[in-house]
């Protein structure tokens, strides 16, 4: 169900910022893993296809980010969301279409040198400097999403200020299969090894 088209990605061994966009685009449309929804499984399996075609990288140079609410963090409620506008829609894996307005939990992204890679960012499929990625993907207006009529009359509005970020070493997110437990033991993982939580604007900021 994962297999990518052979012919477009043959292993090499070469790698680098140039290479890894050009993988990512052919990634994004070509392999079957892309599940709508699923963006934790979506990152693990992408992680999975780079170590297939690049065996001699170092996952630990990648970084999965996972973005969520303190609500979520703390238990709370699952109704305080935060909105991203042209996501990514549809489980076809040539399906590429955008939603307007999507009000997220959580998401799950992946940085590698510095840049962003995001299976549900529609507006670039490469790599994206984290500065764009806030300012372009992220909806900081309550307005915006009122007036779209998206907003559940029960959910809490969550600003791109109020996202948190926890950084998560590629080789252990995979080595764990942190794709594959539940979020309770997600969170359980964050909290025994010490990895902090932080602020999405301020991590996204300066680059």
């Amino acid at each position: 169900m994962r297999e990518c088209l052979n012919s477009v990605l043959e292993k090499t061994t070469t790698f680098g910022q140039k290479e890894m966009d050009k993988r990512f685009h052919k990634l994004y449309h070509y392999c079957s893993f892309y599940g709508s929804g699923f963006c934790r499984s979506n990152v693990y399996f992408l992680l999975e296809e780079i170590k297939k075609l690049y065996p001699q990288i170092d996952l630990s140079d990648f970084k999965v980010l996972y973005l969520t609410t303190e609500n979520r963090i703390n238990r709370e409620t699952q109704k305080a969301k935060f909105y991203v506008k042209d996501a990514r829609e549809g489980r076809s894996k040539s399906d590429v279409k955008s939603h307007p307005i999507t009000g997220w939990i959580y998401h799950f992204i992946l940085e590698y040198n510095g840049r962003i890679y995001d299976l549900d960012y529609t507006n670039q499929i490469s790599s994206i400097a984290k500065s764009t990625y806030i300012k372009n993907f992220f909806i900081s207006d309550h307005s915006t999403v009122l007036n779209s009529k998206m907003l559940d009359t029960n959910a809490q509005f969550v600003s791109p200020e109020e996202i948190l970020l926890f950084e998560v070493d590629g080789e252990k997110f995979v080595d764990n299969v942190l794709a594959g437990i539940d979020f309770a033991d997600f969170h359980r993982y964050l909290e025994n090894n010490n990895i902090r939580k932080q602020k999405l604007i301020e991590y996204m900021s300066g680059n």
